[in-house]
């Protein structure tokens, strides 16, 4: 969640604000109460590190197996040819 700041608060405490960015967090600037402006790190890491941080996402702990790594299956005694003729 973004922190909401006035703009002439924002202005009056510039390198404060710009301390908090850089420490990761998002401010929305605000005008007459309406959000115009939201500020955020250029060095900001990803979204998807952001939601591993938060909480929000578990990346997996192991890679998944390819279509060639995985066991075939056959089905026994069902014949495609006759089930497409027979649904025509």
């Amino acid at each position: 969640m973004a922190t909401e700041v006035p703009v002439t608060e924002y202005r009056a405490n510039l390198r404060h604000w710009h301390a908090r960015v850089l420490s990761g967090e998002e401010i929305v600037v605000t005008e007459n109460g309406n959000a115009t402006v939201k500020v955020t790190s250029a060095t900001t890491e990803s979204l998807f590190d952001r939601w591993e941080r938060e909480g929000r996402l578990r990346r997996p702990t192991r890679r998944r197996p390819t279509s060639e790594e995985l066991p075939r299956i056959r089905a026994e005694g069902f014949d495609s040819t006759a089930w497409l003729e027979e649904n025509r």
